[in-house]
């Protein structure tokens, strides 16, 4: 019984070093719970490789400050097909359509020059699955590359269900809702990174683009000229 208790109690322990990236007693008391309870007990758990993303950490930092005007340059450039507004309800957070049926309020509950963590409540419909809510745990970490110029990224993805039901369901659900999760929040945050990229090879030609998005506002296209244009 020993080693079978062991072996339980090492795969319930996050298997990254995220317990020191997150320190869950500097998030807000209103969703701190709801990020421990995601983090510890997910329905899926998505952690992904390192990759390198060849920008500037201001250059990535101008494009996660600025979600909305980024989705829709992603869009313009064909990194991605995203509706991201501003949330009309809750200031800083943004409501995201995939145009597939996902829906997702997301809100930054912790964030340092190197790390952002997203909590989002939304539902994901999917032609695999029953439409169903919950909570995902975005946690986005960026440094300086160990080995050549630029950053390193590393994105996990943590989901919980909100149907206590569901949560405890078969593992061939799980299975094909992390498929859902990793092709839908991943590629989200992948089209950010891609986005960064871009504005870093060739800033010119990206504000050429961004001058034809359709409701860019002057001073959206005066911060893009200051941050990119004039350094």
């Amino acid at each position: 019984m020993k080693p079978l208790l062991i072996a339980l109690c090492l795969w319930a322990l996050p298997c990254w070093s995220q317990d020191q990236l997150i320190p869950f007693h500097k998030i807000d008391a209103e969703r701190r719970s709801m990020v421990e309870d995601v983090y510890y007990a997910p329905t899926v758990r998505i952690l992904k490789n390192p990759e390198q993303v060849d920008c500037e950490l201001t250059t990535l930092t101008w494009v996660l400050d600025r979600l909305p005007l980024a989705s829709r340059l992603a869009q313009a450039l064909d990194l991605g097909d995203y509706g991201v507004v501003a949330n009309p309800e809750e200031e800083g957070a943004v409501d995201i359509d995939d145009r597939e049926g996902a829906l997702a309020t997301m809100r930054v509950v912790y964030q340092q020059p190197d790390i952002r963590v997203y909590l989002a409540n939304g539902s994901l419909e999917s032609r695999a699955l029953p439409t169903v809510d919950g909570t995902g745990l975005i946690v986005l970490y960026y440094d300086e590359a160990y080995e050549g110029p630029g950053l390193e990224a590393e994105l996990s993805v943590f989901f919980r269900l909100k149907s206590d039901f569901l949560h405890l369901v078969t593992r061939a659900f799980t299975d094909q809702l992390e498929r859902e999760l990793n092709r839908r929040l991943v590629r989200l945050i992948r089209a950010a990174l891609r986005l960064a990229e871009n504005i870093e090879k060739d800033p010119e030609g990206v504000f050429a683009r961004l001058q034809a998005v359709e409701g860019v506002e002057a001073a959206e296209l005066e911060a893009f000229e200051e941050a990119f244009l004039q350094r």
